[in-house]
């Protein structure tokens, strides 16, 4: 059989082999770049699911968030002081509660959360150091000039910023009676309490602590 050759010496049945291998290549090189499109029901599937899965998550995070409320109260974190970690932060460790989120008040905000809310400080030493440190905070106070004070402390600064300190080292009569006092009376009356005291009832009572026991 005869076999015709082109002008560059390539027979019929190997120019038709090389045409063909071209074809294959170009469709590869065409199919490799084409992107790979999901299937639309598919995908709609897909999307359905992560969203079931999310409202799943938030709806078992809400039921826990309020049984854990109804088992410890809604107003208070019991781990506050009991369980946590100090952490570092701002050049300084800060005390973080397991399972509580606390947030660092600057003094604008104070400031402003004290307007027209007079604070009274109610205790021993303890309690008038952090009155002496929050002065010093609010109005650059020197924090060494009261910290011996066996007395009543006070404050006002701009805005109507009322701040109390009463040197009252054990729960007795007097503390009751200013307890009392306020509940009883408007006037005078502050809106937020801070007290403790216990040092001294330890200190004086060698029994205290079989007491307490």
């Amino acid at each position: 059989m005869a076999s015709f050759k082109g002008k560059e010496g390539t027979s019929c049945e190997e120019a038709t082999a090389l045409q063909e291998t071209e074809t294959l290549v170009n469709n590869g090189q065409n199919h490799a770049k084409a992107p790979v499109k999901m299937d639309g029901a598919k995908s709609s599937k897909y999307e359905s699911l992560c969203k079931i899965i999310a409202v799943i998550i938030v709806v078992v995070a809400f039921v826990s968030h309020l049984l854990r409320g109804a088992h410890e109260g809604s107003g208070s974190c019991t781990h506050l002081l009991t369980k946590g970690r100090w952490r570092e932060g701002l050049g300084k460790e800060i005390w973080q509660p397991f399972g509580c989120m606390m947030h660092q008040y600057h003094m604008k905000e104070i400031r402003t959360c004290l307007q027209n809310r007079p604070l009274a400080f109610v205790g021993d030493s303890r309690l008038r150091d952090v009155y002496n440190l929050l002065l010093h905070e609010l109005a650059g106070t020197d924090e060494e000039a009261n910290k011996k004070a066996h007395r009543n402390l006070s404050y006002t600064g701009e805005n109507n910023v009322s701040i109390n300190f009463f040197w009252m080292p054990e729960v007795n009569a007097s503390m009751e009676y200013l307890f009392k006092h306020w509940l009883k009376h408007s006037v005078g009356r502050p809106s937020f309490i801070v007290a403790g005291a216990s040092l001294w009832t330890i200190k004086n009572r060698d029994n205290a602590l079989q007491e307490y026991k």
